[in-house]
């Protein structure tokens, strides 16, 4: 994987490809929300831990994002609790990227959406 890559050689070419890689990711309509709220989590989180706030508050936001679809009305309650029990502190993370870039009222959209999604 290109984030294991450059973790082991601090390739910067390795860290941008897995960055990109984590944005097309994103794109693919075809795959499923939880899919995709998993990836841009991770996306979000590698962004974080290299320093890269503006990235991470986009991969954050992005999860959020299809978060809200993951858990559609259309599920059965519990599913929809198991669904955002693997994205627990999700909103939290990504409003605290949001914070990180100085981005206050972002933050604030985020847990918003957040809580929104439990809501439903």
């Amino acid at each position: 994987m290109l984030t294991d890559q450059w973790e082991r050689t601090s390739a910067e070419a390795a860290r941008d490809e897995a960055l990109a890689r984590f944005r097309q990711a994103a794109e693919v309509d075809t795959a499923s929300a939880d899919w995709r709220a998993t990836v841009t989590q991770r996306w979000g989180e590698f962004a974080m831990s290299e320093g890269l706030v503006a990235a991470a508050v986009a991969g954050f936001a992005t999860a959020v994002t299809a978060l809200d679809e993951a858990a559609w009305r259309g599920l059965g309650r519990a599913d929809q609790e198991r669904v955002l029990g693997e994205y627990e502190g999700l909103a939290r993370d990504a409003a605290a990227a949001a914070i990180r870039a100085g981005r206050v009222d972002y933050a604030l959209e985020l847990l918003e959406q957040g809580r929104g999604v439990m809501l439903a």
